[in-house]
């Protein structure tokens, strides 16, 4: 057990935009608003797995929707609140624990948006360890646990409850909403039991906070450092999708995203591909620079950081190969 207080959001956030692998939005959509949170109501509770309360629902919280919509329509607490209170309201005598569904990017920040407010703790994980794009891209999908119910709200405090009988249907199902909501809404799926921690990744907001203080993992791999000269996106079916081009003094990279950074070819060559975390990094600010933030000329640092353990199981690859995205 832990306490983060407003102080630590910021590097949290920094590890958390490495985490992202260019997606999960960028943090500084949420990072002022969570920072004035936590000035109002103070500090957050961070847990670990062992001090659960008995009674506890363990309520992974996150964006869903494209991230460059989510820099235009600036977020609000109604948008948390109402997602909060319709859970409540269907659990009404057990403890909420609140975690983020995926610690890469804005989302590492969304549990604060609430824990504070409501003096509940935030369990030290999340369903993915990175980011990724689709809903079934996390370990409890993986493991074919329950995602019902699910829990949508939009930025005016529309809300939608989801009761997917199947797996394979709750990504269509809650893409087709997030379209109809402006492309941006907030999510709370694959709601736990304290007994089911081991279908979390653990210790995602200690990984993220240490990212945030410069201590990279040994087998992080410098891949590149030149200039951007090529950037090509669109927003489709709810992803931003499209490709970046790095050229170094001696060859070019081509780093293919669909919200997150996915594939890196240097002369037809893959270099890096998920589920590896791919960075691209401002290499004067040392700013990490998402997808929906790419811009001409900047001079960046292109990094490779490995996945957790959880990613590099065969049944998990299939799930997140490059080859699922259709990327080219």
């Amino acid at each position: 057990m832990f306490t983060l207080s407003k102080n630590d959001l910021s590097i949290l956030a920094k590890g958390a935009a490495l985490l992202g692998s260019g997606g999960g939005g960028n943090p500084k959509i949420l990072l002022d608003l969570v920072h004035y949170q936590m000035s109002i109501h103070g500090d957050t509770v961070i847990i670990g797995n062992d001090e659960l309360p008995d009674n506890c629902l363990i309520v992974p919280v996150a964006f869903v929707g494209a991230p460059l919509i989510s820099m235009e329509k600036i977020p609000n607490t109604k948008i948390f609140d109402t997602l909060y209170k319709n859970i409540k309201k269907d659990f009404p005598d057990q403890q909420i624990v609140l975690m983020p569904a995926e610690i890469g990017g804005c989302n590492a920040l969304t549990p604060f948006m609430l824990a504070s407010k409501y003096g509940l703790p935030v369990l030290d994980a999340d369903l993915i360890g990175r980011a990724f794009p689709k809903i079934n891209m996390c370990k409890p999908a993986i493991l074919n646990c329950k995602a019902d119910p699910t829990y949508l709200t939009d930025l005016h405090g529309n809300a939608v409850t989801l009761h997917p009988k199947e797996l394979h249907s709750l990504e269509k199902m809650v893409r087709d909403i997030v379209i109809r909501f402006s492309s941006t809404a907030v999510i709370a799926t694959f709601i736990l039991m304290r007994d089911q921690t081991d279908k979390v990744i653990s210790g995602s907001i200690s990984r993220s906070l240490e990212l945030g203080r410069g201590l990279l993992p040994l087998k992080t791999i410098q891949l590149a450092r030149g200039y951007i000269n090529d950037i090509c996106h669109q927003l489709a079916g709810g992803f931003l999708t499209g490709h970046v081009e790095v050229k170094t003094t001696d060859k070019n990279i081509k780093i293919y995203f669909q919200n997150e950074f996915l594939l890196a070819k240097s002369e037809n060559k893959t270099i890096a591909s998920s589920p590896d975390i791919i960075a691209i990094i401002d290499a004067k600010s040392g700013i990490v620079i998402t997808t929906e933030s790419l811009q001409f000329g900047i001079d960046v640092i292109l990094l490779k950081i490995p996945a957790p353990d959880f990613w590099l199981s065969p049944e998990a690859l299939l799930t997140v190969h490059p080859n699922v995205f259709n990327l080219e």
